[in-house]
């Protein structure tokens, strides 16, 4: 999964950069998908790409 580097090279603001991170939002229950790509935690700074993707459906909600 390339989203990462997708989203990092498109421009802020480019309706593709919004469609992807829509897109990103609605297909995982992490609440902040796009943070993890763009201002990722400390044990994920360095991570690869494929480390951080799998951080999203690692996510679980809480069962209240």
């Amino acid at each position: 999964m390339e989203i990462r580097g997708e989203l990092a090279g498109c421009a802020s603001g480019d309706p593709d950069t919004d469609y992807c991170l829509s897109v990103l939002r609605t297909s995982v229950a992490h609440p902040r998908a796009a943070d993890l790509l763009f201002h990722p935690p400390a044990h994920l700074v360095d991570a690869p790409p494929r480390r951080i993707v799998a951080e999203l459906p690692a996510y679980r909600p809480i069962a209240l």
